[in-house]
């Protein structure tokens, strides 16, 4: 469903979100591509400090502002599971 119709090979966390026990989503975390220059974004961050949203796709049966509840619950499970993660940065497309 997502619109580069592509994966992210260095993903390690993958999320789906689900409705009524289907999946209708999913969402990928891993290192940025460009690690070297985004680090330097936020001062004294460490090299594993942030996580880039690799990919976010969701299905048109979601509920409105799905997207805004899966980050925030994606948000708090990656806080909880990695303590050592201070931000996470997307980008909206390729460009």
């Amino acid at each position: 469903m997502h619109y580069s119709h592509k994966t992210v090979n260095n993903a390690f966390l993958a999320l789906g979100v689900f409705i009524g026990g289907r999946l209708e989503g999913a969402m990928t975390f891993g290192p940025s591509m460009d690690k070297g220059n985004i680090l330097g974004l936020v001062r004294d961050t460490k090299w594993n400090g942030f996580l880039e949203l690799n990919r976010l796709a969701l299905s048109e049966a979601l509920p409105r502002n799905s997207e805004s509840r899966a980050l925030s619950i994606a948000l708090r499970m990656i806080r909880k599971r990695y303590p050592h993660v201070e931000w996470v940065i997307s980008f909206a497309d390729g460009c």
